[in-house]
């Protein structure tokens, strides 16, 4: 890695009532700096809900609070979406209790990347450039180091951008397929699809 894996424990996560940048979230001292020691780490990959922002009115982080409430809270596994039982005959369920057993800490690209948002002064945006551009080079290998890969894909109506995010566009988002390729590519081959908060599943992969 080529910058820290910058993550938030989750009930950091659950208490977030706005979606604030890395700058902000490591001056309160809110970001960890992930150990495999600490306990399992989640990606979250998602559509931004605007260029500006990800999600303005918090919507879709939201939908991942309370999906993670859910699978905290319940038991049994995360049922197969209908694609994997169809074709990857080898994919289980993931138990939800993989999430329960240890400390569980979440990587998302606004508050795990520096924004340049804090940067005034000319010199100051140069670093920052420059260690953003390192953690985006490193998302294979937070990809990698991470048990949970969550695809983040409700479906939302981007008024602003004149625009629907389904997770048919994530699929289709550049960011979103490097890094789903980084994921099947991993140990942990196995994904999970947030739809809504009730409709959670693992997909599996043939590679």
């Amino acid at each position: 890695m080529l910058f820290p894996m910058y993550t938030v424990a989750a009930d950091v996560l659950l208490q977030m009532t706005k979606v604030e940048p890395h700058e902000k979230l490591k001056a309160w001292g809110m970001l960890v700096d992930f150990r495999d020691d600490l306990g399992r780490a989640a990606f979250v990959s998602h559509q931004w809900l605007t260029q500006q922002h990800p999600d303005p009115e918090f919507q879709q982080f939201r939908v991942l609070q309370d999906a993670i409430e859910r699978i905290l809270n319940s038991s049994g596994s995360l049922s197969l979406d209908p694609a994997t039982e169809a074709v990857v005959p080898t994919a289980k369920p993931r138990p939800v209790k993989d999430f329960q057993t240890k400390a569980l800490f979440f990587w998302y690209d606004y508050f795990s990347c520096p924004q340049l948002h804090d940067s005034a002064l000319f010199v100051d945006r140069i670093t920052s450039r420059q260690e953003q551009t390192k953690a985006i080079n490193s998302i294979p290998a937070y990809v990698t180091r991470c048990d949970f890969f969550l695809a983040l894909c409700p479906v939302l109506d981007c008024r602003v951008e004149g625009k629907v995010l389904t997770p048919a566009t994530w699929s289709s988002r550049g960011w979103c397929r490097l890094e789903r390729v980084a994921c099947e590519l991993s140990p942990n081959s196995t994904w999970i699809v947030i739809r809504s908060a009730t409709s959670i599943e693992a997909v599996g992969t043939l590679l």
